[in-house]
């Protein structure tokens, strides 16, 4: 295996001037640059990027760490993170913690291992591992935790202004009667609820505070709001939804309209009309998040699109400048969300 001193020799340079080309670091005149790149192809010489991590003191590696990693919701967030490290020369590790132990665990090996930087997505993150982390020289960027923490960069979800943007969209398509199945099952112990269940509270007061906001906005009154399981498995919470449709379906209770707090709540709303031999749907029926499954099957399901790879972008561009220039002031940023309509909400349906 080739090494600098080799590709000192071949270039008729000193090793000094190799490490300046390979960090970019120092004038080198261009004829001597290009002696150097050429040697280092011909000879296929690889940087030890451990030893180079050593002497500036950055890993080029940064975590992504998430609440779920069989949550499709978080496959284009990845993505966009993943395709701004790629462009920046650095690395994205995924941990998947979904329990409290597996965040502390991975929290101390990001220490041991020495990483540039974290972002830490549908967490519960304290100020006070912040704090740990950033002592040990690692930045930290927020996606939707579930704390507000002024001190570093965060990107969130607009969930109210989305639940507001639902019941205004329904309301421009003639419902009048519109009930709202909340992500969060207050009524359930901590023994039946599952980890995410038990910490993951802000996304679920936000939407719903933003659908009464809607209801009053539009002078409605807000028909009823039931209990689904948003932050459980995906069978589990698309089962909530199939058991409180069959609910409204069997009480013949007034509702044209349901705002879903997740798409995975809303497909098992669907799903029961479906089971039911109603081809159309007997109400409107709007989901929240953008998952890809809304506009590949039919009946396509309307919901509040959360632009997930932008999100991930915009974090990972936080998280680099911060590692770039660690006394830069924090920036909170809100990602807009749009409606995707499809064929269970839309004018046609009602009008």
């Amino acid at each position: 295996m080739a090494t600098m001193t080799d590709v000192a020799k071949a270039a008729k340079v000193s090793v000094m001037t190799v490490s300046r080309v390979l960090n970019n670091s120092g004038y080198v005149k261009k004829e001597t640059r290009e002696a150097i790149e050429k040697a280092i192809e011909e000879l296929g010489y690889r940087p030890n990027l451990v030893a180079k991590s050593l002497v500036t003191g950055r890993s080029r590696l940064i975590a992504y760490v998430l609440s779920d990693i069989s949550d499709p919701f978080y496959g284009s967030v990845c993505k966009g993170v993943e395709n701004v490290c790629f462009a920046n020369g650095y690395t994205a590790l995924i941990c998947n913690a979904n329990t409290p132990n597996s965040i502390h665990t991975y929290i101390d090996r990001i220490i041991d291992r020495k990483l540039d930087g974290v972002i830490f997505h549908h967490m519960a993150v304290t100020k006070e591992q912040v704090q740990i982390l950033e002592e040990n020289g690692i930045r930290c960027v927020t996606v939707d935790n579930e704390i507000q923490l002024d001190n570093i960069s965060s990107v969130d979800s607009d969930d109210y202004m989305g639940a507001v943007k639902a019941v205004r969209f329904l309301k421009e398509c003639g419902y009048e009667n519109i009930g709202c199945i909340c992500g969060e099952d207050n009524h359930l112990d901590d023994a039946r609820k599952s980890y995410l269940e038990k910490y993951q509270h802000k996304i679920w007061e936000d939407r719903t505070r933003g659908y009464i906001k809607g209801m009053k906005d539009n002078k409605m009154i807000p028909a009823e709001i039931f209990y689904g399981r948003g932050s459980a498995d995906m069978q589990t919470s698309a089962e909530s939804g199939k058991k409180i449709a069959l609910e409204i379906m069997k009480a013949g209770k007034n509702i044209d309209a349901l705002y879903c707090q997740s798409d995975i709540i809303a497909s098992g709303v669907v799903n029961a009309f479906y089971r039911q031999h109603l081809l159309d749907t007997p109400i409107g029926i709007i989901g929240h998040d953008g998952l890809d499954m809304c506009c590949l099957f039919y009946p396509r399901i309307t919901t509040v699109v959360q632009p997930k790879y932008e999100m991930g972008m915009e974090a990972a561009e936080l998280l680099l400048k911060k590692i770039t220039d660690p006394d830069s002031m924090p920036e909170h940023k809100v990602i807009e969300s749009h409606i995707f309509v499809g064929d269970t909400a839309c004018k046609c349906n009602k009008n």
